[in-house]
């Protein structure tokens, strides 16, 4: 046997998902919206400059595309065949580990391959336009497809070696984050610090910088070498990914103990009943809650608090070299050192954000989740507890382990308001705006909160997988406000002043999150019930 009948059990089993149909045309919808878009609000430009600008427009839509999407199908690939115990029934055949990768990797690669295939004749629409060469357009299909194959290892690989969904999907993007935008933010921190032409290799591993050099500026202006250099390295990455692995798998599937952690009824190992039964429940503060215990022992997010107080320190430092840069009155190259400090500032907090969105999404949806498929909250709607008090334990339990999350968000906003007002060089109608980002960030930090929290509690006992209900919340509540962002930033030259154009997000992207947010906690409150009746009968 080799992999060919892996891959044709997942590919029959992928072809009568629905998602394998509407997710390349519901891709291809949003492309085309966005060209149309930008096509009608580029004003009177040369149509070389309109092919231009809307190739980098749609070029930056697949690129988060291909990025994120590889992670989010493949992480949760080989952990929920460990967790259902059926990975050990393919290793009672002659099928070698690298059979497994190698299958699944082929399977789930298909639903991100048909929806890249289904937006390049979108992207080919540029080349009519002119201002775009062949070998762009060719370049930038390349690394869509590299950076594709780069994400789907990554997922791949940290599937092979965790078991848990949430643990899985978190940690994959991590490593991501890490690959994409850490190594580039150490070189932009050294480059800062030490002048030009330092630590250059930092910038091989990112699928960024080759999406960068991939552009006809780039590439000719001494960018060829380091553009082939960038796509071998992403290339080389992915095929270690999956190499470790192959290597991995057969060392890690018999560790059944890791699976404790999926629902409340589950099993769990020692190590995993010490690490949470920390939390005291008789004479402690929840001893009146069961529910409320139960849900704040199982949730642990040490293993990401480093990562984000890392990156909370990066704002610091940030802060702290722009007051001393500021203050220096003999300091002739304030201005580019600054204005390098204060863009990694605003690439690092938004990076702050969106993963503690994914973290508070992923542990809303997966308690939800699990219990609904092992049948656990059958088990609790036959007891004499409300259902008030089932929503109400799950709720309370996430505002209690993400306070110090939330809090460090709060104060990341505060640090940025005061690198504008260092910032001495900021344009005012610039200052303005990032003022009102911020300030209005606050609000949208809480309305988000509730709403992915409920969000996720509903689409966890919704959806049949979680990684489904993880990224149903994210497009429902945060795409659009990044979509809303993203076509204002393209259309904002023919602007005078930046002002409107923030007020006017920030109300449209508080009403979808309040809208969603209180649809969803009506949503759960009363179909419930139904929920779980429909997975009972499934």
């Amino acid at each position: 046997m080799n992999l060919f009948p892996i891959v044709t059990r997942e590919l029959s089993v992928a072809s009568r998902r629905p998602s394998t149909y509407w997710l390349r045309f519901w891709f291809s919808l949003v492309t085309l919206a966005v060209l149309l878009f930008i096509l009608i609000n580029s004003g009177n430009s040369p149509m070389a400059e309109k092919g231009q600008l809307l190739l980098v427009a749609v070029s930056i839509v697949i690129l988060i595309y291909s990025l994120f999407s590889g992670v989010m199908l493949t992480a949760d690939s080989i952990a929920e065949e460990r967790r259902e115990g059926t990975l050990g029934l393919l290793f009672l055949t002659n099928l070698k580990a690298y059979n497994v990768v190698l299958g699944k990797m082929a399977a789930y690669s298909l639903n991100s391959i048909f929806g890249l295939l289904s937006v390049f004749p979108i992207l080919g629409l540029t080349l009519l336009l002119g201002g775009v060469t062949g070998a762009e357009f060719f370049r930038l299909i390349m690394v869509f497809l590299v950076t594709l194959f780069f994400s789907m290892s990554i997922g791949i690989f940290i599937s092979s070696v965790v078991v848990d969904s949430r643990q899985a999907i978190i940690n994959g993007l991590m490593l991501l984050a890490i690959f994409t935008g850490g190594f580039p933010l150490v070189w932009w921190m050294i480059q800062a610090v030490a002048g030009r032409n330092h630590a250059n290799f930092l910038l091989l591993p990112s699928p960024v910088f080759a999406f960068i050099k991939a552009f006809q500026n780039g590439y000719s202006l001494g960018g060829r070498t380091q553009f082939w250099e960038c796509l071998s390295t992403l290339v080389l990455l992915g095929l270690v990914g999956l190499a470790m692995a192959s290597v991995l798998l057969p060392l890690r599937w018999r560790e059944l103990g890791e699976t404790s952690s999926e629902g409340w009824f589950s099993m769990r190992s020692k190590g995993r009943a010490k690490s949470v039964g920390a939390i005291p429940f008789k004479g402690g503060k929840w001893s009146e809650k069961p529910l409320l215990w139960l849900a704040v022992r199982d949730i642990s997010l040490r293993k990401t608090n480093w990562f984000i107080g890392v990156m909370f320190f990066i704002l610091i430092a940030n802060t702290l070299a722009i007051y001393f840069l500021e203050t220096n009155p003999g300091n002739s190259s304030t201005f580019s050192e600054v204005d390098d400090l204060f863009g990694i500032s605003v690439f690092t907090s938004y990076g702050l954000h969106f993963l503690g969105k994914i973290i508070l999404v992923s542990e809303s949806s997966r308690r939800m989740n699990s219990d609904r498929r092992t049948g656990g909250w059958e088990l609790i709607l036959v007891t004499p507890v409300k259902l008030e008090e089932i929503l109400s334990g799950q709720f309370h339990a996430l505002k209690n382990r993400f306070s110090v999350i939330f809090t460090m968000l709060i104060f990341t906003n505060l640090l940025l308001l005061i690198q504008v007002y260092l910032y001495k060089e900021m344009f005012t109608e610039d200052r303005q705006a990032f003022v009102g980002i911020f300030i209005g960030g606050w609000i949208a930090l809480w309305l988000d909160f509730n709403s992915l929290s409920w969000l996720g509690m509903w689409k966890g006992v919704k959806c049949v997988k979680q990684h489904t209900a993880v990224i149903l919340t994210l497009l429902q509540i945060a795409a659009p406000g990044w979509l809303i962002f993203f076509l204002l930033a393209f259309i904002r030259p023919n602007a005078r002043s930046p002002i409107p154009w923030v007020v006017g997000w920030f109300f449209i992207t508080s009403m979808i999150s309040a809208i969603s947010g209180i649809h969803a906690k009506k949503q759960i409150q009363e179909k419930f019930r139904w929920a779980v009746l429909q997975t009972s009968r499934s």
